[in-house]
Formats: structure tokens, C-alpha cells, sequence
């Protein structure tokens, strides 16, 4: 008996070992070899511009890429105009500003950022979900825009002076049926900015493994953060964190398979919250859906 128990603790680390070399050859394949992924995490919108407009074979492939967007029972309800002539943009910055007479003149003509190439998208009022299409559209657009070394900005306030113009709307002769929505300005980036804070806290998970798990006991004390928790669905009763910071100092589980967890808790010491969270969630045991180390996972989302 003692050898099984002893044959069940090795299969159990050993699988533990394999879930997490599986899960690190998977993150450097993230980091490297995914270009799409690269792609939008290097995209920075960009508000200042080199004067040449962007070539009309680099603007086709953008566009293509825009137009093979996802869009609702494939209506593809959209109208795309785009300007890259320097007097017809001088022209319609004119017209815009003719028509805004209570808005500083500078104000309307610097919407565009001065971008050398506009791209205004239209959508169809007749289809509800038309709006959403649009976006689609100009996200691929600007993804693609920016895999071809081609900066881009999303604007908005061009939208706003322009509906105020009969002549501008006549220029960009949008169908009946269809509305100015959005203005994208494109070209080649004369800076570099660095990239905005996203706020990861607006996303949630909606999980019932996450909210069956309690957390029962959290203080301080000096340094060291002291957490008692009772983890749900598993053989196990409760687990005991001991944190410094976001490192785990000490970890205990009350109950379930004692050599197998004993050896888990000495493997996570040390090891940052987010480290050991990657490495233990998702973990099943038996047919069950979940484990304690998958536990222990839900309890670090929710202290993390």
C-alpha cells in the first residue's frame, strides 16, 4: 500500500510537471510565432503624421482586409470613402469649417490630426446592428494598416462636424440610407507613443467554480500576508496561504490526497501568484471538472 501511495504521489507531480512544460511551450509559441497577436499589442493610435500619403496599393490591401471583416448575416453594411488628395482634403476642412461657425476654426481644421489619407465609413440606418458591422470594419482596417507599418487613429469629432454639412456629405456622396459613423486617418507615424494602461478589472469571468470558492480568514501581519480559504467540488476542506507580496511563503491544504498536495505546496513556494495560477488552472481530477490545485488557482484569481 505504501508503494502505490508512493507511485500515486510520482504520477501526480509528474503530470503536474508535463501540464506546466505543455503550458510554457504554449506561451513562448504566444510570444514568438503569433503575428496576429503581435500585432495588436504593438498597435498605438497615432496623432502625428509624416505629410505623404499612404500608396493607394498599400491603402487596396488595407481596405480588402477591412471589407473581409465578420458583419451581420454577411450584410456587409457599409460605404467606404477615402480622400488622400491634399486639396480635396484642404476642400472639405473648408466646408466643414463653413458649416461649424460656433466652433473654433483650428478646432475643426486639426480634427483630422493631420493624417495624409481619410478613410470615412458609412453604415445603414435600415439594419440595427449596422453600427457594430462598421466597427468590425474599421478595426480590421487599422490592425491591418498597422502590420504594413501604416499608422492610423480612430476620430470621432470629424463625424460630428461633417453631419453639419450638406456640401462635405455631397463630396463624399454616401447612398440614401446611409450615415457618416466613423473617420479613420492613416499614414505613415512621425512618433512613437507608448502604450495607454488597460484596465483588466472589467473583466470578469463568469465561472461557479470562482464563486463557491470562500475566502475565510485574510490578515496581516508585518510583512506577510496570513489567508485561510474553503475550496469547493474537491476532497479537500480548506487550504492556508502564507504571501509576501505576490510570493507564496507557505501553503497548506486541509484534507484530500496529503503526499500529493504536501508536494505541490513545496513546489509553489517561492513562486509568484500569476506563475502558479497559469501553472495549476484548468486541472482535473478524475471526472471531475476540477482538483485542489485547480482550487488553489481559483483562490490566487481571487487574491490576485
Amino acid at each position: 500500500m505504501k508503494i502505490l501511495k508512493i507511485c500515486i504521489a510520482c504520477l501526480c507531480l509528474a503530470s503536474l510537471y508535463s501540464f506546466k512544460g505543455q503550458q510554457i511551450d504554449n506561451q513562448k509559441e504566444m510570444n514568438t510565432e503569433n503575428k496576429v497577436i503581435e500585432n495588436i499589442m504593438a498597435r498605438r493610435s497615432i496623432r502625428k503624421y509624416k505629410p505623404e500619403a499612404v500608396k493607394r496599393s498599400v491603402m487596396d490591401k488595407i481596405l480588402e482586409c477591412g471589407i473581409n471583416a465578420p458583419s451581420g448575416m454577411n450584410k456587409q453594411s457599409w460605404e467606404i470613402r477615402v480622400l488622400d488628395n491634399p486639396a480635396t482634403i484642404s476642400k472639405l476642412k473648408e466646408m466643414m469649417v463653413k458649416a461649424n461657425p460656433n466652433t473654433d476654426a483650428a478646432a475643426v481644421e486639426g480634427c483630422f490630426r493631420n493624417a495624409p489619407t481619410l478613410v470615412f465609413v458609412a453604415n445603414d440606418l435600415s439594419y440595427d446592428f449596422s453600427a457594430i458591422d462598421c466597427g468590425l470594419l474599421s478595426q480590421n482596417i487599422m490592425l491591418s494598416a498597422w502590420s504594413l507599418n501604416v499608422g492610423s487613429v480612430c476620430l470621432g469629432s470629424p463625424i460630428r462636424y461633417i453631419k453639419n454639412s450638406p456640401e462635405a456629405l455631397q463630396m463624399l456622396g454616401f447612398s440614401e440610407g446611409y450615415q457618416a459613423i466613423i473617420c479613420i486617418g492613416l499614414g505613415y507615424a512621425d512618433e512613437s507613443p507608448e502604450a495607454k494602461p488597460r484596465n483588466k478589472a472589467k473583466i470578469k469571468y463568469i465561472d461557479n467554480k470562482v464563486s463557491n470558492v470562500k475566502i475565510i480568514s485574510d490578515q496581516i501581519k508585518g510583512d506577510l500576508r496570513y489567508i485561510s480559504a474553503t475550496p469547493s467540488g474537491v476532497c479537500s476542506k480548506q487550504v492556508d496561504l502564507v504571501l509576501k507580496g505576490d510570493i507564496i511563503v507557505e501553503a497548506k491544504f486541509h484534507g484530500g490526497c496529503d503526499g500529493n498536495l504536501k508536494g505541490i505546496c513545496e513546489l509553489i513556494k517561492g513562486k509568484r501568484i500569476s506563475q502558479i495560477k497559469e501553472q495549476l488552472e484548468g486541472i482535473t481530477c478524475g471526472k471531475k471538472t476540477t482538483s485542489c490545485p485547480d482550487q488553489l488557482s481559483l483562490i490566487l484569481e481571487i487574491l490576485n
